[in-house]
């Protein structure tokens, strides 16, 4: 990667992810009389993986954030690779959803 990655690329996505994360949490808040503020963010999908992103999401919109697990009470094949299953675990949250569907 480019020297200039950090500040050119990387620090402008996080903070345009976590304005959207502000705006979102804004308008799921005003849609709705009623509605208390979440306790917990929780950060999924590949972005998840990027080092510090749940942290600064934690301190610019004021609640506590954290990367999510979709896999975290699941039991593994014996044939699974725990290692590289671990770290696609937050951009599995989707397939988990929806395999879990099929149990209700």
């Amino acid at each position: 990667l480019p020297g200039n990655y950090q500040s050119e690329v990387l620090d402008p996505f996080i903070d345009d992810m976590t304005q959207q994360v502000s705006r979102s949490l804004q308008f799921y808040l005003a849609s709705g009389s009623g509605r208390e503020q979440p306790e917990k963010i929780l950060v999924c999908g590949g972005c998840a993986n990027i080092p510090g992103v749940a942290e600064v999401i934690s301190s610019r919109v004021g609640i506590s954030a954290e990367k999510g697990d979709p896999l975290g009470q699941m039991k593994l094949s014996s044939r699974a690779k725990a290692q590289a299953v671990q770290r696609d675990a937050t951009a599995l949250l989707t397939a988990c959803g929806l395999a879990l569907r099929s149990f209700d």
